[in-house]
């Protein structure tokens, strides 16, 4: 993904039990050709740092990134948490200054979100305005997950209630969730797995207004 004339994206470093695991983030200068890479100071005793997705801010400067550590199944592409269950339960959501010019992840960006009681699963996480951020969060039991988008600002504090829902994701499993906005920001586009299997689609003043293929596969 872009922002004015950068390009951001994620890199793997490590393969483990097949599988490729991102675990550092590149931007490039798209004018000079010149390589900012952030990587490394994030570890954790026995288990694999990964970033799923990253997003830049509006104003271009910096990236929120969700960071998730977890124990990878031999031959699949299945996590197992802390507590020993498919998922991401414990992620932290970043954000990444640009300007740094790389180095390591742990000084490079700033912890905006961790779990709590208020956010106990945060599925998703991307760049809102003013600083802000919308987040996806899952509450509740793994086989009746409420699944909830919200605005929250620089603070963290509730701004707004996006989108309300049942959710699954996938027999609990947070990284079926996904927040993507659309190229003109007009739009937030929403993935998830609900009661009736995956279900794709843009928010519009609290409904979602579902693509054409409305459960498309996984």
């Amino acid at each position: 993904m872009s922002g004015s004339a950068k390009l951001a994206f994620t890199e793997t470093t490590q393969r483990l039990n097949g599988r490729s695991w991102p675990d550092a983030i590149t931007v490039v200068d798209l004018r000079t050709g010149a390589r900012s890479t952030w990587q490394g100071g994030m570890s954790r005793p026995g288990q694999t740092l990964t970033i799923p997705a990253i997003s830049w801010t509006p104003d271009g400067r910096s990236l929120v990134f969700r960071a998730v550590w977890c124990r990878p199944i031999p031959n699949s592409d299945v996590c197992l948490d802390q507590s020993g269950q498919p998922g991401y339960r414990a992620p932290e959501i970043r954000s990444l200054d640009v300007g740094t010019r790389g180095g390591t992840l742990d000084h490079g960006s700033t912890l905006r979100l961790s779990p709590s009681a208020r956010y106990p699963v945060i599925a998703d996480a991307i760049a809102g305005p003013g600083g802000g951020l919308i987040l996806a969060v899952l509450s509740g039991p793994a086989d009746a997950a409420t699944l909830t988008v919200e605005r929250v600002d620089a603070a963290g504090i509730l701004l707004g209630v996006l989108y309300r829902s049942r959710a699954y994701g996938t027999e609990g499993r947070p990284d079926s969730v996904t927040l993507t906005p659309s190229a003109t920001g007009n739009y937030l586009l929403l993935t998830y797995n609900s009661p009736n299997g995956p279900v794709a689609g843009w928010i519009d003043h609290g409904k979602l207004r579902f693509l054409p293929n409305k459960h498309p596969q996984p």
